[in-house]
This record gives C-alpha cells, structure tokens and sequence, in this order.
C-alpha cells in the first residue's frame, strides 16, 4: 500500500524554515529578515527572533537594509489596497516614518554610506499586483528626509552603493549576462566594472574594494576594478582572482565588518566568511 501521511491542512502554529531578505547588521551583532511579511531581528548567533515593527494589519514589510551606522533601517511597506511605501525606522523599531509621498512598486532599497540618500528600485505591476503608479520605472533616489523621488536611470536593478555617497552601482542584464554599471547622482558619467554569464545582482562592498555575487546560484568575490574596462567575473573570470564565498547555493548576500566579512543565506542557515581568509 502507498504512505498515506497524515498532514493538518490548517494548524495553528508552524513554524518558519526560510527567512527572506536577511540583511547582516554593519558590526555583525544583528540581523533582520522577513517571515511571513513581517520584519524580525535577533542578536547573532544564538538570539531569540522579535517583532521589529508593531503593525497588526495587512501591511507587508519587505527588502530590510540597515544604514552604514547600524543605527535606521530602511525597508517597503506594501499593502494591496495602499501599495508600496519606503520607510525609515531606528534599529530597535521605534521612530517609523514614510519617506515616500506617493505610492508605487518600490524595491530593494538602500542607504547611501552617509545616510542621507536613498535609492531604489521603481517596477510596474500587472499580473498579481495592481498596474496603477506602473508608468516610467528605473532606479530612482530621494533623500532621506522625505520629498520627491529623482529619477537616475531608465533600466538596472539591485541599485547600491559601495564607499562613495556620489556614485550608484546597479546591475544590468545584457543577453542573458549580468553586469555592473555605476553612475553619478544624475545617471551619468557611467562605467562598465564587470560582466558575466549567469551573474545575478552585484554587491559592491562598504569599503568598495571588493564585489560579492551569485553565478548559477552560489556566492563568490572579487576585487573591484575601478572602469571603464570590462572584467570578466564568475566561474570564468581571469583578469581578477574570482574565489567561490560559499559551498553551496547562496541568497540574500550582505557585507559586515567595513567589507572584510561577507555574508549570505541558504535555507534556514545564516553563513558568513572572511574576505581576508577567501582572498
């Protein structure tokens, strides 16, 4: 006879075995993530996970990033009725504020090393989401303070920035590479740093000496080069030593320790590794 489990379609409790969005706070000593559409943090390694916000509604809150300082966290509120707003809060939670005055298909966003800028990513919706606020997407930025959003590039995901307040770092697709790109304030004055086959969403380190991304699901790191030159980066890689961060597959990646210990996430599992120790 088959197995024939019996499984409780609806129980009360359960619990969670894939944090999303895991950032690593700058000094290492925290981390938050997203379940089930809230944001929890604990103190590594062996910490409790809390609640970080207090809302009790439908909003989802979604793509955590801490601030250079450790002190604010940045991260989008989406409900489906008020769509997608940027927030700012401290690090224990407390001092929520909206940063965004209209809403929209906001993502992935990020401070800049001086706190004072914001930038993001600005989508359209369709399908599961609304199309409404879906017209002129890109990368955009704003102050941290609140006020209008300035459009910096038409095209380019997973916008960053590594150790200037002046310059963004985003990743472009180009038949089926990826490849990183970094602009002025203005989306100007571009330069081309690397590009690879399978390469998904670089991350430039806080230091800017060094790159973290995944080629065909795992992470790895190499140093940065300064453009406009091409450098080939993965598992192909030659002009720069490419060294493989993590055994396995990896999410999430994020930097500590001022860029000499990089992070990321499979599973359940938080990794870490010496940049020093890779390199």
């Amino acid at each position: 006879d088959p197995p024939q489990p019996k499984i409780e379609v609806a129980p009360d409790t359960f619990r969670t075995k894939m944090p999303r969005f895991v950032s690593v706070s700058p000094d290492g000593k925290r981390v938050v993530f997203e379940s089930l559409g809230k944001l929890y943090a604990k103190q590594l390694p062996n910490g409790a996970p809390a609640r970080l916000t207090q809302t009790r509604g439908q909003e989802m809150e979604l793509f955590p990033s801490w601030s250079r300082d450790g002190q604010r966290l940045v991260y989008v509120e989406w409900t489906d009725a008020g769509m997608g707003r940027i927030r700012v809060m401290n690090a224990n939670g407390s001092g929520g504020r909206v940063v965004t005055a209209m809403p929209g298909h906001y993502r992935r966003p990020r401070f800049s090393p001086d706190g004072q800028t914001i930038v993001f990513e600005r989508g359209s919706g369709g399908y599961l989401l609304s199309d409404l606020r879906s017209d002129d997407p890109g990368v955009y930025r704003i102050v941290t303070a609140g006020g209008a959003i300035t459009k910096v590039t038409d095209d380019g995901g997973f916008p960053h920035f590594g150790a200037s307040n002046d310059r963004i770092f985003l990743t472009r697709s180009d038949q089926q590479e990826g490849v990183l790109v970094s602009v002025d304030l203005n989306g100007e004055a571009e330069r081309t740093h690397a590009k690879g086959d399978m390469v998904a969403g670089y991350d430039v380190s806080p230091d800017g000496r060094h790159i973290g991304f995944r080629d065909n699901y795992a992470a790895y790191v190499m140093p940065v080069a300064a453009g406009p030159q091409e450098i080939g980066a993965g598992k192909g890689g030659s002009a720069m030593p490419v060294v493989k961060a993590s055994a396995g597959g990896a999410t999430y990646l994020s930097w500590t320790d001022g860029g000499r210990q990089l992070n990321w996430s499979l599973g359940p599992t938080l990794y870490s590794g010496s940049i020093d120790a890779m390199m």
